[in-house]
């Protein structure tokens, strides 16, 4: 309990001596104080202590005082005892630290609340206390986690009917707990216990204590200065307790997303207000109380919570009747069911666990947590669940199409079909071990193809997540588990036979279901008809060289050789027995698209056969790839400026060459070729044709004869007029890319930037550079689709590392990127430093209204409409909002620069008109050779003004 005392728990028969009747036997604390002279403090704060607890202080939310003891030397007090020990062993760095949700962490705040405001306000005779020493460790919680105020050793009566008058008493206390005003002048008021106790409402916070050396390193006043700190600079979240963020329930396992908004702010304002620094500044327990419970009730109505009535359940699956059970397991039956959705009727899946025996109760919690946090589009989605009384069950969407295994011979799932479920599941994989910039990764423990389910489109998801583990992302050990668990012939042997699990047995499990999907079997079929699991197989028959015999027959003719070999390739490499050569969810991800591609190409190469042009002729026209002819070093490969003679005529051209010497480059090849061949625009590059032989991967554009944008941005000949035409094209190709009515798809360009917006020799618009570019159906549009590649440095949205993926609000922020740029003049890494941005340095100027600051005069002093500047600076400030719902689309973008151009020439015009009707004057007095254009602009702004 600290502060020397030694406490013990103990079994003791006690009773009242003037009741004998209530004679107990129960479990309790002893609490010795040290012999007086021992300590500084003995005898005196003992009987403080009785006196305290025996003076008609009697509140739920207070420890009682059972007993004491008094001989001799001896000083012993007995209080309740606390099974769930006391609120600071709950808080800090400890590998054995026990975990408490975000309710329970405000309901014991609560409690601590409601004891407070009784000695402060409501005992009866107007009996007030001062507890002197309110910290975690002096507040015990019992097999609830309700929550008692302890150790009333320090604490003092306050004179009756002395409400706001003050104890001038010497400091004793806490450090990190210590009311700053009472330490300086030792005044003690009641508003001393609200400093501690807003102290303890920021150890709840951030889960740590308030002396944590990681506090003490900025202040030695511990966790109240640096929240304080923290707040002022808007840096508070950085010290929430990750626990709390991704919110913990019961048997540590996440429920919600996190605290409710409205609670999260109500709780820390309120914490804010209890440690201010001066006295009168802090709120009374009546307030704080009131407060707490409000940060209760929001949290209490959080609609994100999809938690459902068993009634509804047992509705839905008509009371879990035979004829709705589709299947079971070792934690439970799976049923169909009919759920009342608003107006209509949605069919989805109920996991109903049997918990007769406590079974599947951590798989429950484990799942629920993974599925509430996790969101992608190929992860099982969570529709609700119930838990009441014994009763715990998950509700899925409903799969149509089943799970995997029952297709894996059925002749109607292609090669192509195959490939797409397997990079599906090769996605979810990536985002659950770490593709999304989450602190953890999820092991799921149980990949197999009965835990891949299928939708009407053949589109795949990874369900069953009852095994699944959760750990730190930046944690390099193996992951060690008792005993393994998962199924066998999938399980990684490794893990198996020593116990160590990491994300690498994931990959190999996932070995197995991609060669079960190349076989046309199942790895148990394999064990039965060979005596062995398909790993073994598998292995058996490339040592032997006999690659092609473990294909499945119905479809070994519809495989390209090229793709065939990519995909056992890596297929093989997962199954290694060395963790540390298997490759990561991200190189089989991207290999699996390549197996993609080679088996797309040869279709797609027929389809555009007529764009074909011979390596031969690409070769002369540039010169054999003479370096003189370089015309840039991009990402993927360079680009050769060349003339072609092609179709009877001859043309200037850019040849972009691929790098594919190590297999890289295949799929920007192909999605190049694709976008441009479909893709008709005035603003888009036009694609002449292509050159795919030998090693070669070569795209044959027209030649821009202005180069890039990015070459032009502090050129003083690129006039602002010019500029913002620039700016409109490029808005125009954005809006044809992302809605267009002959389409039934978006084009995701996934890579604006300033030198991939060429310009013609009329200096109009050309936006090139498609190899990154992604097709996503337009009933997706705000759908994240995962992306390999997120952008040229300076100009990627933030919001990819949080939602692990790309949408059109992506491309929008890139563009108001590039719009700064054309503002500013000058890049979007200022010195190629990554924390010295454009887009970071253009908000914070804008955000002080000093914007000009960082526009070039010479620019600034072309723009001859101060209404044409906020319009452009207002759109392009809204492209980096961090918030893609709040970033505009570019239907909009594109309104607001084709207003601000008009308003640009309607002040050109003006001042041409007043040209042409003063230059006569001007000529005649010689006043053109003096101050003419000073004057003209003059002129100018009056009459705008005046308009």
């Amino acid at each position: 309990m600290g502060d020397g005392y030694a406490s013990y728990r103990a079994e003791l028969e006690h009773y009242d001596k003037e009741n004998p009747s209530s004679k107990r036997h129960n479990t309790v604390l002893i609490k010795r104080y040290p012999p007086s002279g021992k300590k500084r403090y003995g005898e005196k704060e003992f009987l403080t202590e009785i006196e305290i607890l025996s003076s008609g202080v009697k509140h739920y939310n207070i420890v009682n005082l059972l007993g004491f003891c008094f001989e001799e030397s001896e000083m012993i007090l007995v209080i309740d005892n606390f099974s769930n020990g006391f609120l600071g062993e709950y808080l800090g760095n400890r590998k054995d630290k026990r975990v408490l949700t975000w309710e329970n962490r405000l309901k014991i705040c609560i409690d601590v609340a409601h004891a407070l405001r009784y000695i402060h306000y409501e005992m009866e005779d107007q009996t007030r206390i001062i507890h002197r020493d309110i910290c975690s460790y002096n507040i015990g919680l019992d097999e609830n986690l309700e929550a008692k105020i302890v150790n009333f050793w320090r604490s003092v009566f306050l004179p009756p009917n002395q409400e706001d008058e003050a104890l001038y008493l010497e400091y004793i206390g806490k450090r990190t707990y210590a009311d700053p005003e009472y330490k300086k002048t030792g005044k003690l008021k009641r508003e001393s216990d609200v400093y501690g106790f807003g102290v303890v409402l920021f150890e709840i916070l951030c889960g740590r204590l308030a002396n944590d050396p990681i506090y003490l390193k900025e202040s030695d006043k511990g966790l109240a200065h640096v929240a304080r700190r923290s707040l002022s600079t808007g840096s508070l979240q950085e010290l929430i307790d990750p626990v709390i963020k991704e919110e913990v329930g019961e048997n540590g396992f996440v429920l919600n997303r996190g605290p409710n908004k409205d609670s999260l702010h109500t709780f820390i304002s309120i914490a804010h207000q209890c440690v201010a620094e001066t006295q009168v500044q802090r709120p009374t327990m009546k307030i704080v109380v009131k407060e707490l419970e409000k940060a209760l009730f929001f949290q209490n109505n959080n609609k994100d919570n999809p938690k459902m009535s068993l009634e509804d359940i047992k509705r839905a699956t008509q009371n879990f009747h035979d004829d709705n059970f589709i299947g079971g397991g070792g934690f439970g039956k799976v049923y169909k069911g009919n759920l009342q959705d608003g107006d209509g009727i949605k069919t989805i899946v109920a996991k109903r666990l049997d918990t007769r025996f406590g079974q599947g109760e951590q798989q429950f919690f484990s799942e629920l947590q993974i599925l509430l946090e996790y969101n992608h589009e190929n992860v099982i989605r969570l529709v609700g669940y119930c838990d009441e009384t014994d009763e715990k069950v998950l509700i899925y969407e409903y799969l149509s199409k089943g799970s995997l295994d029952r297709y894996l011979n059925d002749t109607s799932l292609t090669w192509v079909k195959r490939l797409n479920i397997c990079i599906d599941v090769a996605r979810a994989l990536d985002f659950l071990h770490g593709g999304v910039g989450k602190q953890v990764k999820v092991i799921h423990r149980d990949i197999k193809t009965e835990n891949i389910l299928l939708k009407n489109d053949w589109k795949a998801k990874l369900a069953d997540f009852g095994l699944s583990l959760i750990c730190s992302i930046n944690q390099e050990t193996d992951y060690i588990i008792d005993h393994a668990c998962g199924t066998r012939g999938y399980v990684d042997p490794l893990y198996r036979q020593s116990g160590f699990l990491t994300i690498e047995s994931d990959i190999y499990s996932f070995g197995v279901v991609l060669f079960e999907i190349l076989c046309g079997r199942s790895t148990f079929a394999i064990h039965k008809h060979e005596g062995h699991y398909l790993p073994d197989f598998i292995k058996n028959k490339f040592e032997e060289g006999k690659h092609a015999e473990v294909v499945f027959e119905q479809i070994k003719e519809q495989i390209v050789p090229q793709s065939l070999a990519t995909f056992q390739e890596i297929a093989y490499q997962c199954l290694h027995l060395d963790r540390e050569k298997r490759p990561t969810t991200k190189k089989v991800l991207m290999q699996l698209k390549k197996a993609l591609v080679f088996q797309n190409m040869a279709s797609t190469m027929n389809q555009f056969a007529h764009l074909q042009i011979p390596l031969e002729d690409v070769a002369k026209a540039t010169n054999n790839f003479h370096h003189d002819n370089i015309i840039e070093h991009g990402g993927v490969g360079i680009a050769y400026k060349g003339r072609l003679l092609w179709s009877g005529r001859l043309m200037e051209i850019t040849a972009r060459r691929f790098d594919c010497k190590h297999g890289d480059g295949d799929l920007e090849f192909l999605a190049e070729i694709s976008a441009l061949s479909v893709l008709k625009h005035k603003n888009l590059v036009s694609i002449i044709g292509f050159c795919d032989e030998i090693d070669e991967k070569i795209i044959v554009t027209t030649y821009e004869a202005n180069g890039s944008l990015g070459q032009y941005l502090n050129s003083l000949n690129l006039t602002w007029k010019q500029r913002l035409r620039i700016c409109l094209g490029v808005a125009r190709a954005l809006s044809y890319l992302h809605y267009d009515k002959g389409r039934d798809y978006a084009i995701l360009h996934c890579n604006i930037n300033s030198n991939t917006i060429l310009l013609d020799d009329n200096w109009e618009t050309k936006l090139s550079g498609f190899e990154f570019s992604i097709k996503q159906s337009v009933n997706d549009k705000d759908q994240v689709c995962p992306c390999e590649h997120t952008g040229t440095l300076g100009c990627v949205d933030p919001a990819i590392e949080k939602t692990g993926g790309v949408t059109h609000k992506s491309d929008i922020y890139s563009f108001g990127v590039v719009l700064f740029e054309i503002l500013c003049e000058r890049k979007a890494l200022i010195h190629n430093e990554v924390d010295k941005s454009l887009a970071l340095l253009a908000k914070h100027y804008y955000e002080k209204g000093t914007l000009h600051d960082i526009i070039h005069p010479p620019l600034l002093n072309q723009i001859l409409s101060p209404q044409s500047l906020l319009i452009y600076s207002k759109v392009a400030y809204s492209c980096l909002n961090d918030d893609r719902a709040h970033r505009p689309d570019m239907h909009h973008i594109m309104a607001k620069l084709e207003k601000a151009l008009e308003l640009q020439l309607r002040g050109e015009n003006i001042v041409r008109l007043f040209f042409l009707f003063y230059y006569p004057f001007f000529w005649c007095t010689s006043f053109m050779h003096t101050n003419f254009p000073f004057e003209s602009v003059f002129l100018y702004l009056i009459l705008l003004k005046s308009t």
